[in-house]
């Protein structure tokens, strides 16, 4: 990010598993075609599964369906632009809404 963006975080706990939001109030300025995000705890680790849910987002001023996929096993949350890894665009601006859940 050249131009940091505004989130409204919440998490939750409930037993082994963590609900999260993440909402945009204010667009960032894009300088990369990645994003990540932290999450509050680390993911445990699921073989062959991949925990995939889908927001709204903005890249380049274009409105997008984002999606938000876990790293198990880390505490990183990669965010695309869409489906299938789909990159950002390296400029203009960029935010990502998103709720979704993982266990830890």
């Amino acid at each position: 990010w050249s131009a940091n963006p505004t989130f409204i975080t919440i998490y939750r706990v409930a037993r082994d598993n963590i609900f999260w939001v993440v909402h945009a109030t204010a667009s960032g300025t894009s300088n990369a075609t990645t994003s990540t995000l932290t999450l509050p705890f680390i993911g445990v680790n699921v073989t062959n599964l991949n925990n995939w849910c889908v927001g709204r987002g903005q890249d380049n001023a274009v409105e997008v369906s984002c999606t938000f996929r876990i790293v198990f096993n880390t505490a990183t949350l990669d965010v695309y632009k869409g489906p299938g890894n789909t990159a950002w665009t390296a400029s203009g601006t960029k935010y990502m809404s998103g709720q979704g859940f993982y266990r830890i």
